[in-house]
């Protein structure tokens, strides 16, 4: 995917680029609240997020490119057609 124009540093474009998620950090919240903070001066956009707005979902959204009603991962636990839990994403320790 090409960067936007203003994510070019000193007009070289980097080779790589790294993404900090930190979850349930609105942008809202971070312009009203962030103060003088480092992260708001770092600031080079913003993100709105999916319904629903869980992790799963947006973070599943976010890699894969597609709206949860096509990813189908609407939240950390949902229910098969008879009623079923299914875990879609497990939370297992590797």
């Amino acid at each position: 995917m090409p960067l936007r124009d203003g994510l070019s540093l000193d007009g070289e474009r980097p080779g790589k680029i790294v993404l900090l998620i930190l979850d349930g950090l609105g942008d809202a919240y971070l312009r009203t609240r962030g103060g003088g903070s480092r992260l708001l001066a770092a600031r080079r956009g913003s993100l709105t997020s999916v319904f629903p707005s869980t992790t799963a979902s947006a973070v599943t959204t976010f890699l894969t490119g597609l709206a949860p009603a096509v990813h189908g991962l609407n939240g950390w636990v949902t229910r098969d057609h008879l009623g079923e839990l299914i875990l879609p994403l497990p939370m297992v320790a590797e």
